[in-house]
């Protein structure tokens, strides 16, 4: 490409006023999709749980959606209607009506009547995590059978941390103290690192159903024969005064 030579100081500054232009018209775009993406920057307060509520977490479902059918390692299912099907007859087998389950975004790609459809088949208190592929949840149709909708959440079951968030991140709030980060997103594809306290609980790491917090504490730590019966540390240090 030839450069155009500017021969006087009115064009040169015609030239960087324009570039200025550009650079905040690009710098505002960005600034709004953080915003979007990051609605509910400031966490809500860490739900507690105890060890005897029974939580169960998953990701990734993409209900009829026909090209994830393909994608990557595809999946089993001749058809995004049976995919659905099959998913959902999952789900219910695995999930009662009086459990808590957490979705880490991703959930449908059905238009929004058919996916508040498939909302109601499905056994459990309902908590989404905002994945990049929700917007049809956005609506008040949708999120009145949600128990919440948020995009972020962090808990603690037993002495158990955990942060949840639909994308993985190399770290979170406690790490350092123990808290396991759950995510979606990666379909499976994120190389595991033991030395990691992340897990991808999207459907096509779990075998297209829900996984307990039971099943995600021999994941995280095979040693330890009562998950969530740590001692919960206490005094001056502790995670007690950064809640």
């Amino acid at each position: 490409m030839r450069r155009v030579r500017l021969e006087t100081p009115s064009q040169r500054k015609a030239a960087e006023a324009a570039c200025r232009v550009e650079v905040l018209a690009a710098a505002d775009t960005l600034l709004a999709a953080m915003d979007e993406l990051l609605a509910e920057p400031i966490p809500g307060p860490v739900h507690r749980y105890t060890m005897a509520e029974n939580i169960f977490f998953t990701a990734d479902t993409h209900f009829g959606h026909e090209r994830l059918l393909t994608l990557g390692a595809g999946r089993p299912f001749a058809c995004a209607e049976e995919m659905t099907e099959a998913l959902i007859e999952r789900w219910n087998a695995r999930v009662r009506r009086s459990d808590r389950i957490y979705h880490l975004g991703d959930l449908s790609f059905l238009p929004q009547s058919d996916t508040a459809t498939v909302i109601d088949r499905l056994n459990g208190q309902l908590h989404v995590i905002r994945g990049n592929h929700d917007r049809t949840l956005d609506s008040g149709h949708i999120q009145r059978r949600l128990a919440s909708y948020q995009q972020y959440k962090e808990l603690r079951i037993g002495t158990q941390r955990l942060v949840l968030f639909h994308f993985p991140v190399l770290s979170w709030h406690h790490a350092h103290r123990g808290s396991w980060h759950l995510h979606g997103h990666c379909h499976g594809t994120l190389p595991e690192d033991p030395a990691i306290p992340r897990m991808d609980v999207g459907v096509d790491c779990t075998g297209f159903a829900p996984i307990s917090f039971e099943e995600v504490a021999e994941r995280q730590r095979p040693d330890d024969p009562v998950p969530g019966s740590l001692p919960r540390p206490t005094g001056p240090g502790s995670d007690d005064d950064l809640d």
